[in-house]
């Protein structure tokens, strides 16, 4: 008996740790006039438990894209029943983005922005607007902002990362904590499953 009480709170106290020292998301992107990919990455510790990539790879077989099509459809209709209640909880919607802000450290955010419009005024009125912007956010050296004009071509190319971490053990804490916050993932629950 004593074993398996020993077993259940290393177990616990795994667990817990692993929640307190987070999840560390990675979106590496680059995004032109013609296309755009995304590439996302979720770890925990240094275990990934999430990667993917956007736009998906297509695939070969007719079979499964009949099957992503229709789980997409079963998805779609699950969260547009949610749409009513979202519309209903906005405070506590708020209430969640804020406590996940709090739980959130962004640990890097680099862009290397080329831009170039029709108007040459406007070009470079945005330019400066990105560097204002990358003078702010250079505080701690890792967020940069590199802003470059094209007088010569009407282009838009981004090409950035951005890695952040999230405490879930203070996240989780302090959403279900709140009385209203819960009452409002119960009923998110309670509809998705419907």
């Amino acid at each position: 008996m004593n074993y398996i009480l020993i077993i259940i709170l290393t177990i616990i106290i795994l667990i817990l740790i692993i929640l307190y020292t987070g999840l560390k998301i990675k979106i590496k992107y680059k995004i032109t006039e013609y296309n755009i990919k995304i590439k996302i990455q979720a770890k925990i510790s240094k275990i990934t438990i999430y990667k993917t990539t956007i736009p998906k790879k297509p695939q070969k077989q007719e079979k499964q894209e009949e099957k992503q099509e229709k789980t997409e459809k079963e998805n779609n209709q699950k969260i547009k029943k949610l749409i009513p209640l979202l519309k209903k909880s906005k405070n506590e919607i708020i209430t969640i983005i804020k406590i996940f802000k709090k739980s959130t450290k962004i640990q890097k955010f680099k862009n290397y922005i080329k831009i170039g419009l029709d108007d040459y005024v406007k070009t470079v009125e945005i330019i400066g607007y990105l560097r204002i912007i990358n003078t702010i956010l250079n505080i701690p050296n890792k967020n940069t902002i590199i802003a470059e004009a094209d007088f010569k071509n009407e282009t838009i190319n981004i090409d950035g990362e951005i890695k952040f971490k999230i405490n879930l053990l203070n996240f989780i804490i302090k959403t279900l904590s709140n009385k209203k916050t819960r009452k409002f993932i119960k009923k998110a629950i309670g509809e998705y499953k419907k």
